[in-house]
């Protein structure tokens, strides 16, 4: 279907008797079929605001959440897409919101804390490369 190109779209499953992916068409939730030839990565910087949005959408259920902190979980994420971003203060206020719900504040928390210390890492191996000199 010529009018999905370009779409965004989160995988949810592989339909192997189909031999296609179901995916979620971003904005607007419509389900598709969709074959591998037609699918595309996002590129991270892409791929982690559109996972940003979904979290901070207030009216998402928790398996959007689930999925998105999933999904965020196993991205090779970089400091400077943090940056740029802001999704460590998003998965922060998640953890914070949903409080009470399994699995979502531990996997926040874990979160938040790898990547500040990627970001603690990052800025001393800078320090260490280029050391401030005496006042």
């Amino acid at each position: 279907a010529a009018h999905l190109n370009g779409r965004i779209a989160v995988i949810l499953r592989w339909m192997a008797a189909r031999g296609r992916y179901e995916v979620c068409l971003h904005p607007g939730g419509e389900k598709k079929a969709v074959q591998p030839a037609n699918v595309e990565p996002l590129p991270l910087l892409e791929e982690t605001a559109l996972m940003r949005d979904r979290l901070e959408s207030p009216v998402a259920p928790m398996s959007v959440v689930r999925s998105a902190l999933r999904r965020l979980d196993r991205l090779r994420m970089t400091t400077e897409v943090l940056s740029k971003t802001k999704v460590g203060k998003t998965v922060n206020n998640v953890g914070k919101t949903h409080a009470t719900l399994d699995g979502i504040v531990e996997t926040s928390k874990r979160l938040v804390l790898r990547w500040r210390e990627m970001y603690r890492q990052e800025m001393q191996a800078m320090q260490t490369v280029a050391p401030t000199p005496p006042a």
